[in-house]
C-alpha cells in the first residue's frame, strides 16, 4: 500500500472468544506444553496487540478497515 498505488483490498478483524480458542488449541499435536496454548495471559497479550494494531490501521486506512 506504500508503493505509490492502492490494492483493491480490505481488512476484517475477526475475534474470537478466547475460550474456545484455548479449547480447540488443546486438541492439536503442536499444541501441548506450548505456551500459547497452556497460558491464558499470552492468548490475551495477544489479543489486545491485535486489536491495537487495527486501531492504528484503520486510522492509517479508514476506508480499508473494518
Amino acid at each position: 500500500m506504500n508503493n505509490g498505488y492502492m490494492l483493491n483490498v480490505k481488512v476484517v478483524l475477526l475475534v474470537r472468544d478466547p475460550r474456545g480458542t484455548l479449547q480447540s488449541r488443546k486438541h492439536r499435536d503442536w499444541c501441548p506444553g506450548e505456551p500459547d496454548c497452556d497460558q491464558p495471559n499470552n492468548l490475551c497479550a495477544d489479543m489486545v496487540s491485535d486489536y491495537s494494531a487495527a486501531i492504528q490501521l484503520k486510522k492509517r486506512y479508514p476506508d480499508r478497515f473494518r
